[in-house]
């Protein structure tokens, strides 16, 4: 395909969709003549791994003076700055894209992404827009803004489940909507099989949760739940991986982890800037406790590395794993509830490899990146892209 791909990530280090931005510019640069290039507006540890993968970085720095929240004299004082950023921001990505041609491919709704939207909008090139955002976070009030202008400017807009596509579309009007769920990087299948051995010769079971500590996340639900198992008498060991969106949250989790009595069973590892390999070879149950979700990166991942998960029944969750079939679905914010599957888990060593290799299998067909290049790459085509 002629041109260069952009693919332009949110704002958020290691979070899922920028992640997300990253492997979609890594999965489909040898489509384009031009290869792909990531666009960040911040200093991040993407940046690293950008490189690692042979993929140019376009760093287009964007203020965000928190103008909501200003009051008025503050907000007037920043004002040039934060419009002077937005405006050059736009700007210069549309003289790349005419330069170069080829595909803007935005990912999430973020502060940018509008900006982003109309340099594709100047610089008339196929524009696409992934929404990586659950459905119940696109009504507050920045993203309804963000939503005016998709549905004036109509971007393609991908989807990554069809629970998603059914909430959205209502808000999109005639924007063109498909479903393409996102692809992983799977290991190979010999060290996934390592990796199980290995894990039913360790003793107690580690529980993983990986991802940011929020309310959205359920990290309180999961520490409850593993005060409840402690209570029984159950042996484990947990790895809460991933750092604090909010300091006051983060200090909640702390002080929760000392009154339910599991300081010496629950690790607080934090963020950890590089590769999730090691993590999930060690691991025995991912848990995703989330209060509402959209199609999580780490289960993905886990499943890849054949570890059962035990997630919430909500979003689109039960599009990847499958109740009793490559893992166990419980009702949200349930502590009792995840704490009695965690169990189930931690003390059937067979029934946690058979999960595993179940989940393994599952992933290889979807989350397979033959299929989700294909899928863009007909969009793209669909779009008008030579």
């Amino acid at each position: 395909m002629k041109g260069v791909l952009y693919s332009v990530a949110p704002k958020g280090g290691l979070t899922g969709g920028a992640l997300c931005a990253l492997d979609h510019a890594a999965f489909l640069k040898d489509r384009f003549e031009g290869g792909a290039c990531l666009v960040v507006i911040e200093d991040t540890p993407l940046e690293a791994r950008a490189g690692a993968l042979g993929i140019p970085v376009l760093k287009l720095p964007f203020v965000n003076a928190g103008l909501r929240q200003a009051g008025g004299w503050k907000k007037l004082r920043a004002l040039p700055e934060v419009v002077g950023s937005r405006l050059a921001f736009s700007r210069v990505l549309a003289r790349k894209l005419r330069g170069t041609g080829g595909v803007l491919h935005v990912h999430s709704l973020a502060q940018h992404t509008v900006y982003a939207l109309r340099a594709g909008r100047k610089a008339r090139v196929p524009v696409a827009l992934t929404i990586h955002e659950p459905p119940q976070d696109l009504g507050a009030r920045d993203r309804r803004s963000d939503l005016f202008f998709v549905r004036r400017w109509k971007p393609h807009v991908v989807t990554l489940t069809e629970f998603t596509r059914s909430a959205v579309a209502p808000l999109l009007g005639a924007c063109p909507v498909r479903i393409i769920p996102n692809a992983a990087v799977l290991p190979p299948a010999a060290e996934m099989v390592q990796a199980i051995a290995a894990r039913q010769r360790h003793r107690p079971p580690t529980v993983l949760l990986v991802g940011a500590l929020c309310e959205r996340k359920g990290t309180d639900v999961f520490v409850r739940a593993c005060g409840i198992l402690k209570g029984k008498g159950i042996a484990f060991r947990a790895e809460i991986v991933g750092g604090a969106l909010d300091a006051a949250y983060g200090d909640s989790i702390r002080a929760l982890v000392a009154s339910e009595g599991v300081a010496e069973t629950v690790v607080l590892a934090g963020e950890r800037r590089e590769g999730m390999d090691g993590i999930y070879r060690k691991g025995d149950v991912l848990a995703v406790p989330s209060r509402r979700e959209n199609y999580p990166r780490v289960i993905m991942e886990a499943m890849g590395w054949g570890m059962p998960v035990v997630a919430s029944a909500v979003d689109g969750i039960p599009s990847m794993v499958t109740d009793g079939g490559t893992g166990l679905l419980v009702p949200p914010d349930n502590p009792e509830a995840l704490a009695a599957a965690l169990e189930r888990l931690l003390l059937a060593p067979q029934l946690r490899s058979d999960l595993g290799e179940a989940g393994r299998k599952r992933a290889e067909t979807l989350f397979s990146l033959e299929k989700y290049a294909d899928a863009m790459m007909e969009l793209y085509r669909d779009a008008g892209v030579p």
